[in-house]
């Protein structure tokens, strides 16, 4: 059960004047309300604790005007009908014209569990019904046993009341000191919060001062001036390791591009004046340096595989392309030439060292027997297209028009163009012609023999090597 909260409305509710204060304003049965602001928050906080009751001469018009306006159920009123007189003179209605000096509500509140400690199990019906538990009531009773007390039990009943009483008082001593500390406790707040408050201006100029840019010029002076004394030093260094080192042209140097490298044999003595090779050196890997021309260059690249050959020898060696010069020109080499590197797959004999090998680089294979004749028999027709000189018959020859293919020691791969005769293996094409030179008569009868060649049906594994 909650304590009672009544409240009033003039001078509470209603502020009579507009202020400051003032959040709404409503006209009430002619006269002017004014609410504060916090007027219904602060009493939805009340309702949280108290039960509510309204203690103002509105009675239910208070519930009527503000209890839905601020959406409140119903409050008990004030029965102040005793004090209202109708125009015919009866009491109990009509207009207030007195009121009395305490408020008086309708109905009794009590607590059920003391009641029934009383023997009240039922609100009374009648005055006699009420006054006799009030009676028993006064007289005390004991909650466990329904009966009035012992001495014994009202005795520590009231030393109970007493305790709680001191504690009351030692409370409200403690209270009132703490009350009278705030004003010290405040008194120091103040103090410090001033003293923060001074401290933010110079807070300010420190953050201030220390998000300001940078000057980097005297640094950056010293940074160039500390590089210019390192490259002097730099500089001092390589004069003095020059002096104190010894001096060899560089005519006599030789520098070696890989690692590591066997002096075989030293061709003089301390004191001797060179005259041709001093020594002799190998290495554990074995190279073979070549030339390219322009138009083979565009064919090779690194990784491309190759054969090492002498006939003499009987040697054919499978060997890889290392390397191939980007520019023509070199050590060795003509203006035109690309240099090439190539390291045998295995190792090359003795007697081939230092020899002139052939090297052949596949570029394409026609994977089969072709039909090929000799370069020389192709012939340029005047639209551009290639033809050979066929024998059909003793002195007789027919052009034929051809489709070359791949090329490779001296042949070149043949077929007959589309409507032309065709051509076969065993056919004889002519290669060359004798001609007449000034000033020498031509032999025979006369004619002008040519040379003729049989057409042979070859393989080709590597033309264009």
């Amino acid at each position: 059960m909650k304590p009672y909260c009544f409240l009033d409305v003039d001078g509470v509710l209603n502020t009579v004047t507009p202020n400051a204060e003032t959040g709404h304003t409503m006209n009430c049965r002619g006269f002017n309300i004014c609410i504060p602001k916090t007027f219904q928050a602060n009493v939805e906080r009340l309702m949280e604790k108290f039960d509510m009751v309204w203690l103002t001469t509105w009675e239910h018009s208070a519930n009527e005007e503000f209890g839905k306006f601020f959406g409140w159920d119903e409050w008990p009123v004030p029965q102040l009908n005793q004090n209202r007189v109708a125009e015919d003179g009866a009491r109990g209605a009509g207009s207030l014209y007195a009121m009395g000096l305490n408020y008086s509500l309708t109905g009794i509140f009590y607590n059920k569990q003391l009641a029934e400690q009383i023997g009240m199990t039922a609100p009374p019906q009648t005055v006699a019904e009420f006054e006799d538990p009030l009676a028993k009531a006064k007289a005390g009773t004991n909650p466990d046993t329904g009966e009035a007390p012992t001495p014994a039990e009202l005795t520590a009943l009231q030393a109970a009341a007493d305790e709680a009483a001191a504690a009351a008082r030692d409370a409200a001593t403690k209270l009132t000191r703490a009350q009278a500390a705030v004003p010290t406790v405040t008194q120091e707040q103040d103090a410090l919060v001033a003293t923060a408050e001074a401290a933010v201006p110079l807070a300010e100029a420190q953050r201030r001062e220390r998000l300001a840019p940078v000057d980097t010029a005297g640094l950056s002076t010293a940074v160039s001036d500390a590089q210019k004394r390192l490259t002097d030093a730099k500089a001092a260094l390589s004069d003095a390791e020059a002096k104190a080192g010894a001096e060899i042209p560089v005519a006599e140097l030789v520098f070696l591009p890989s690692l590591p490298q066997e002096v075989q044999n030293v061709a003089v003595e301390v004191g001797d004046t060179p005259n041709g090779a001093v020594m002799t050196i190998s290495g554990s890997q074995t190279l073979v340096e070549s030339g390219l021309s322009g138009a083979d260059r565009r064919l090779v690249e690194v990784g491309t595989e190759a054969v090492l050959e002498d006939e003499g020898l009987g040697l054919e060696v499978p060997a890889v392309v290392t390397f191939v010069a980007d520019k023509p020109g070199g050590a060795g080499l003509s203006a035109d030439r690309y240099g090439l590197r190539l390291e045998p797959a295995a190792p090359l004999p003795e007697d081939a060292l230092n020899l002139n090998l052939r090297v052949s680089i596949p570029i394409s294979s026609s994977g089969g027997e072709v039909l090929a004749v000799p370069l020389a028999a192709l012939s340029a027709g005047a639209n551009g297209t290639a033809r050979v000189e066929v024998e059909r018959s003793a002195g007789q020859v027919e052009l034929v028009e051809v489709v070359t293919g791949l090329r490779a020691d001296g042949y070149v791969e043949v077929r007959s163009a589309a409507g032309a005769p065709t051509l076969a293996a065993g056919d004889r094409v002519v290669v060359g012609r004798d001609l007449e030179l000034p000033g020498q008569a031509a032999e025979g009868d006369g004619t002008t023999n040519g040379t003729t060649r049989d057409t042979t049906s070859v393989s080709s594994s590597d033309p264009g090597s």
